[in-house]
């Protein structure tokens, strides 16, 4: 092939599409991306944020124009070509060298952990420089086709993604730039007051009000304090729905559908709408304004500023997310800053009231400011305030400061910040004269995922061995009080064992409204049954916001005290419809086993056999894999050490809950070995079938040990494959 002179290379058509293509993979396809994982979160619409980001990506093109036609004739050819490279690292990184980082909530980010991620990058990046300079000659000439090739595999993905917007989230978001008055308007005569702190868990709650604070005390006349509430989710996505309906998720059906369908069905916002009162809600995501309701108002970050500082202020932020993104994993804590983003510190761009839980105290504070009586029609102001939740930025004295890590001190100063706001409001409605009159409920919609001090027999087998079992406890305990109209006397704490769910009939209940809402009344009159309660977990990250169901859905049940070890246990997991795991080998330890690990297995540990190996303790009982297992008869391997016990352990072998076999084994306590059974055949089996260990005993805890576990079996790996015997 015969190369352009370098005359020709300066011409618009040679320069065009590489110059377009790192612009456009700066500042449309990484923006675009960015914009569609935080849609909800962002108070700012695609259509406002666009201008800003098309001129950045025209000045880029037309620069990049410039410099072409400025060098030297002999440097131009170098120069299309490093445009290419550029490009493509840019596209590689975004779409590619994407890592888990965490929620970028300000809880911090270890470093430390992983840093294998920044070796990989450098080799990529390195390899691709050295390539690009060793291959010139045969990259220039297809500069131009390459570039074309990654506009239109973006454009591709872009669109796709744009698309599966809800038409609410790309047009411009209704957001005042003052509080409605209507808000700040009370009742002469009733007052329905729902105020949501956000991951207020119970026993941090519990342990300022052990503090003796005498204000909170006194604020709380008529209050019930229900210490064994539990929530029903560790995020706000499907508390929200639950806390109003009282019906749960259960990831068969696509997770927008199901917020709609609930929010424009029975709820109690709803029910006192139909019932005569003004419905008044003050959320945070503009998705929860769907049902009956005089007025909606999204409370902004920052807080009372002008429309455009809150959009220029959400560019800023989807500049620094995307920067994040492309950016090789050794630049990313200089972006990042422990929530002192860069660009949002070059670009002035940094009110405090940025951060949420500093926005819910200007708004309250702001809400208290022009509090006022209005007409007789009876109200139900729901206020959903995104305090405690983290970044944690307020002291107990509600002063800002910048962000510091997560830890328990950090969650008790926020959490004290949060309860002084929850005071001033109670007695606002005092200096009104309306207080005593006022239903009153104060809650969480879910805990912060603290660890949380259980009780527990040594001797028993549960859930809460595994490693990531104390943050499902402390997402689990929400906290929950509530004032009855009328109701007078020093703070009452209450044992009995109430839901999330059960607020919507409690309010029903307490105001004398005659609905069959689900749950069951927290004052209801009667001997209260024993009640098995449930609590779906579930990992969180930004993406799932936009995604149609959660990858997994873990029900747990308790069968007594959320805060006691012994009444937890695990009832099953729930995978998105269609998804199907599938896996030869789940070799334990490694760093993809977790995805087909369920309950009952211990922490990663390390033993020599013949060289370092990744082995995992099953706890107790029972401990299940999960794997997508082909029709046909399967057989099964099974590479584990057996403890040395007085009898024989045996290991029953059940598939989707079938009993398929067991193993009797007489273990030595020394050796790792291998056992086989046949799975037969089933044309019924699901995308992703479950595969539970049970073992017929385990070890019990000895005084002095230092180990507590109730360990059982320690496993090497479990394969599969076809049954040839067949």
């Amino acid at each position: 092939m015969t190369e352009s002179n370098p005359t020709d290379q300066r011409r618009p058509h040679a320069l065009c599409m590489p110059a377009i293509l790192l612009s456009a993979s700066l500042f449309i396809f990484g923006p675009l991306s960015t914009f569609v994982v935080n849609s909800s979160e962002l108070k700012a619409s695609l259509p406002a944020l666009a201008p800003y980001f098309v001129s950045a990506f025209g000045f880029l093109v037309v620069a990049l124009f410039a410099v072409g036609y400025v060098l030297p004739a002999r440097m131009v050819d170098p120069y299309r070509v490093a445009l290419l490279v550029a490009g493509s690292l840019v596209w590689i990184q975004g779409s590619l060298l994407v890592w888990d980082y965490g929620l970028l909530d300000g809880q911090g980010i270890d470093w430390r952990v992983a840093p294998w991620r920044g070796w990989v990058e450098f080799s990529v990046w390195t390899i691709t420089i050295f390539l690009s300079v060793r291959l010139f000659r045969k990259i220039l000439p297809v500069v131009g086709f390459a570039s074309v090739t990654l506009l239109v595999i973006q454009s591709v993905g872009t669109i796709l993604s744009v698309t599966g917007l809800n038409q609410s989230e790309t047009q411009q978001t209704e957001v005042a730039e003052q509080l409605p008055p209507q808000l700040s308007e009370f009742s002469t005569q009733s007052n329905v007051i729902h105020i949501v702190l956000d991951g207020f868990q119970t026993d941090v709650f519990e342990t300022i009000l052990n503090e003796g604070q005498r204000d909170l005390k006194n604020a709380l006349d008529g209050f019930v304090f229900f210490r064994e509430n539990m929530g029903a989710f560790p995020t706000t996505y499907m508390s929200i729905p639950a806390i109003l309906s009282g019906r749960v998720y259960n990831n068969t059906m696509p997770m927008r559908r199901f917020v709609t369908e609930v929010l424009d069905g029975e709820t109690i916002p709803s029910v006192l709408f139909n019932a005569g009162y003004r419905v008044e809600l003050a959320v945070e995501h503009s998705m929860y304004c769907q049902g009956p309701r005089h007025l909606c108002y999204q409370i902004p970050h920052p807080y009372g500023t002008s429309n455009e500082s809150k959009e220029r202020f959400a560019g800023s932020v989807v500049a620094d997310l995307t920067l994040f993104r492309i950016a090789p994993h050794w630049l990313k804590p200089f972006i990042y800053n422990d929530q002192s983003w860069l660009l949002q510190r070059l670009m002035g761009a940094q009110d405090d009231t940025r951060y949420p839980a500093i926005a819910a105290k200007a708004f309250a504070t702001d809400l208290l400011s022009r509090s006022k009586l209005g007409s007789n029609q009876p109200v139900y102001k729901f206020i959903h305030l995104l305090t405690p939740h983290p970044p944690f930025v307020l002291d107990e004295e509600c002063k800002s400061h910048a962000p510091i890590a997560g830890s328990r001190d950090a969650i008790l100063r926020q959490s004290r910040c949060a309860t002084s706001l929850v005071i001033k409001i109670l007695n606002k409605l005092r200096s009104l004269e309306l207080y005593d009159s006022s239903l009153i409920v104060i809650q969480a919609d879910h805990g912060a995922g603290y660890p949380v001090n259980m009780e527990s027999d040594l001797n028993a087998s549960n859930i809460l061995q595994r490693p990531e079992s104390p943050s499902i406890v402390g997402s689990a305990v929400a906290l929950l009080a509530i004032k009855p109209p009328d109701n007078r006397g020093p703070l009452q704490i209450s044992h009995l064992p109430t839901m999330l769910t059960d607020v919507p009939a409690t309010i029903a209940d307490l105001l004398g409204l005659a609905q069959d809402l689900p749950g069951r009344s927290a004052f209801a009159e009667g001997e209260k049954p024993t009640r098995l309660r449930h609590y779906f977990n579930y990992t969180w990250r930004n993406e799932n916001w936009q995604a149609e169901y959660l990858r997994n859905l873990d029900t747990y049940v308790v069968a007594g005290s959320v805060y006691d070890e012994r009444a937890w246990s695990m009832q099953g997991r729930r995978f998105r419809p269609g998804l199907r795991l599938s896996t030869l080998k789940v070799d334990m330890g490694e760093e993809n086993s977790r995805a087909f690990m369920g309950e009952g297995w211990s922490a990663d540990e390390q033993v020599v056999i013949g060289q370092p190996t990744s082995v995992v303790w099953a706890l107790g009982p029972t401990a299940a894999i999960f794997n997508g297992l082909p029709a046909g008869a399967t057989e099964m391997t099974a590479r584990f050490l057996t403890p040395k016990y007085d009898s024989p352990e045996i290991i029953t072998i059940l598939v989707d809950s079938k009993e398929i076999g067991s193993w009797k084994i007489a273990g030595d306590g020394a050796q790792f070995k291998s056992h086989r059974i046949n799975l037969p055949a089933d044309k019924d089996r699901p995308d992703t079938s479950s595969i539970e260990f049970q073992f017929s005993q385990f070890r019990k805890y000895e005084m002095g040990s230092p180990d507590l576990r109730p360990t059982a079996v320690l496993f090497d790996y479990v394969a599969f494959a076809p049954d040839t015997a067949e």
